[in-house]
């Protein structure tokens, strides 16, 4: 799939049995065939008062990293971070990576408090 450590057979398997169990409503598919709707709606932040962290794959599609800033706008206690080489799926594609980085955010809210 995308980058070395890419999704693969087993992840995709998987993937596709979860989003057939009852009540799934095959959204996981949907998300990344890209028919789900992201729209935004002026205001969804404005009860969320706790630090945020977004991660997003620069080569996301679904909805594409250009749409960041609307979520920032939305979220100001928010920080982005972008991984290279991954589109919708980060924590899958580049699971060390992402681990390290969410790690530090949890870090730097700790010792921010």
């Amino acid at each position: 799939m995308f980058g070395a450590e890419g999704l693969g057979k087993p992840v995709v398997e998987a993937m596709y049995r979860a989003s057939h169990l009852p009540g799934a409503s095959h959204a996981l598919t949907d998300s990344l065939c890209g028919r789900l709707g992201h729209q935004l709606e002026a205001g969804f932040g404005d009860e969320l008062q706790q630090p945020s962290w977004l991660a997003w794959g620069r080569q996301a599609t679904h909805p594409p990293l250009e749409t960041a800033d609307l979520w920032l706008q939305e979220l100001p206690k928010a920080d982005l971070e972008v991984f290279d080489g991954c589109r919708n799926l980060p924590h899958v594609e580049r699971p060390a990576k992402f681990a390290a980085a969410l790690t530090a955010f949890i870090e730097r809210q700790r010792f921010a408090a």
